[in-house]
């Protein structure tokens, strides 16, 4: 037979569990909503490397700059040129899946690779995406509201 004391915490422990995973699952889906509300678009990016920053959305082509982000409710992620179209005999748009697990928002490209992005929306109309790659660089995106 369990003891009192041993059942209680059992259940205390249950709860406080369930209480941090239903949070976790709120966040989850609030964050799905807010990427899902709108198309976005692309103001900035940055690279940050031991303290310094650097601006390297300068380096995208001007056909990419005006590209739309689009996140749809089914889990596919759209890379959509706009009205700046880099070639015409290529496809239109990168097709990719996306999901919100823990907090994080995972990108998973054709070839199945996912990388993990922090997101933070400032505003219903900004939101960032960042990550730090393996070498310790961090890279910041800045999304406006495209629609």
């Amino acid at each position: 037979m369990i003891p009192r004391t041993l059942r209680v915490t059992i259940a205390i422990t249950l709860a406080i569990h369930c209480t941090v995973q239903a949070q976790q699952n709120d966040s989850d889906s609030e964050l799905s909503v807010q990427l899902t509300a709108h198309h976005w678009h692309m103001v900035a990016a940055t690279m940050i490397q031991n303290g310094q920053e650097r601006d390297i959305f300068t380096f995208r082509p001007d056909c990419q700059r005006d590209d739309l982000f689009i996140y749809e409710t089914n889990g596919d992620f759209l890379i959509q040129e706009h009205e700046a179209v880099c070639s015409a005999d290529q496809s239109q748009a990168s097709e990719s899946t996306w999901d919100v697990q823990n907090g994080v928002l995972v990108i998973t490209d054709a070839q199945g690779r996912s990388t993990e992005f922090q997101c933070e929306f400032r505003s219903k109309d900004e939101h960032t995406q960042s990550f730090r790659n393996k070498y310790g660089i961090q890279f910041i995106w800045t999304y406006h509201r495209a629609d």
